[in-house]
């Protein structure tokens, strides 16, 4: 896992948040924190803290650099209670992956970061990440897409040609291509579904449909250019394949379904299940084990009940 503390690892207290090894590292082997916070620590917290020592989480560290990537109060907490040496887990993380993970723990949890270290922590994501969209940079720091789109245009610096949205999905940041591209898309196959267009030409579902509906109300010419060869193509869906989207409108609107409890039951449970899962890289890596064991369970009970309504369809059928 990198660099190796020279205190022997200890077993992980009750509470702690990570499934990776507890170790106990002396205080000035540590070298500062990933994160800074502009008002510094705040010493009441820290005094609270340091009431309940011993049923504080470890902290987490950089393994490389001994920083501090999550705990500046718990450390604080620590030295205030007279101890020594802190209960930590070493984190391999480089000096970006880091300092997002340290900004991602101030605002889910602890003493929240300010406005101002909100603020000064999206000018440097934008900065290291120029091709990231607003609202994924304001997810990452805890602020409003409209602020970061603030923060991004009064900031000197390149601007990326293109974004990459929360879901992963690269899309252009002049949507003209991409309107140009899916009406070529859309002459060719009309019968495309909305995001099969929206991901070859790297534009919004809500961006084809006006591209599509300005064809139908010939606005748009009708000649149609090659799609440029760095186009995706869309494939034509195999028979097997399942299209979620037309499915589930073709349900909710039966109205066996629409009109009994436990039809509009079953309609809220389907619609709600996200047709693009979130990325896992974003969420925090302590909820992970859960999520994945959350997720699984969900998935073991969905196929138990497809493999009823499967048994019952036959029964009916026959």
């Amino acid at each position: 896992m990198g660099l190796d503390p020279e205190p022997a690892a200890a077993t992980r207290p009750a509470g702690a948040a990570s499934s990776r090894p507890v170790v106990y590292l002396p205080l000035d082997a540590l070298t500062g924190p990933v994160c800074p916070r502009f008002g510094g620590v705040d010493e009441s917290h820290a005094r609270l803290l340091a009431e309940s020592i011993d049923a504080l989480p470890p902290i987490v560290v950089q393994a490389r650099t001994h920083r501090i990537i999550d705990g500046m109060h718990r450390l604080r907490a620590v030295v205030l209670a007279g101890q020594f040496e802190i209960a930590a887990v070493l984190s391999d993380e480089d000096d970006d992956q880091a300092y997002l993970s340290a900004v991602a723990a101030n605002i889910s949890h602890g003493l929240p970061l300010s406005l101002a270290d909100r603020r000064a922590a999206a000018a440097r994501v934008v900065a290291r990440y120029p091709e990231w969209s607003d609202r994924r940079v304001a997810k990452a720091v805890g602020l409003s897409g409209k602020t970061v789109g603030a923060l991004r245009r009064t900031a000197a610096g390149a601007e990326a040609a293109v974004r990459i949205g929360s879901d992963g999905r690269v899309r252009p940041i002049d949507s003209a291509r991409g309107r140009e591209v899916a009406r070529e898309l859309l002459s060719r196959r009309p019968e495309a579904s909305l995001r099969e267009v929206a991901s070859a030409a790297g534009i919004s579902p809500a961006t084809v449909r006006d591209v599509r509906d300005r064809m139908n109300r010939g606005e748009l010419a009708d000649d149609v250019r090659p799609v440029p060869d760095n186009v995706r193509a869309i494939k034509p869906r195999t028979p097997d394949e399942v299209d979620c989207g037309r499915l589930l409108r073709n349900l909710s609107h039966d109205p066996s379904l629409r009109y009994t409890e436990v039809g509009r039951t079953l309609l809220r449970r389907l619609l709600n299940q996200p047709a693009t899962v979130t990325v896992v890289e974003e969420l925090p890596p302590h909820c992970l084990p859960i999520v994945a064991r959350l997720t699984r369970e969900y998935a073991s009970r969905w196929a138990d009940f497809a493999e009823q309504a499967e048994r019952r369809a036959r029964v009916e059928a026959a």
